[in-house]
């Protein structure tokens, strides 16, 4: 008996990727603190959407700027993930501005 793998697609990404200069251009555009937080959070975490908008506030660690996100399952395992002092500025900025009592780290419906 033989075991054959399937064969593995090439990834499909976009040739080319924005640029950093295009990154920050689309930060730049952002008006309002909160988005502002959550654009620079999701670049420099890499975290998905999901896993985002279901962070607590208790997750996140600003004196060693990390996130230790409680995705544990049978299969998966979520690791602790970095973010930058801007970052952690905007996200401070937001946390102290919004109006929302919230144990959720991004409130995105009031």
């Amino acid at each position: 008996m033989s075991f054959k793998m399937a064969p593995v697609d090439e990834w499909a990404f976009a040739k080319e990727l924005p640029s950093k200069s295009q990154i920050r251009l689309g930060f730049e555009g952002l008006f309002e603190t909160k988005a502002k937080a959550i654009y620079l959070f999701t670049v420099t975490t890499g975290l998905r959407k999901g896993e985002i908008l279901a962070l607590q506030k208790s997750q996140v660690d600003f004196d060693l700027r990390s996130v230790i996100p409680k995705h544990f399952t049978r299969k998966k395992r979520s690791g602790i993930t970095f973010f930058n002092d801007e970052t952690a500025v905007w996200l401070q900025k937001y946390l102290m501005k919004r109006k929302v009592d919230s144990m959720k780290l991004f409130v995105v419906s009031e």
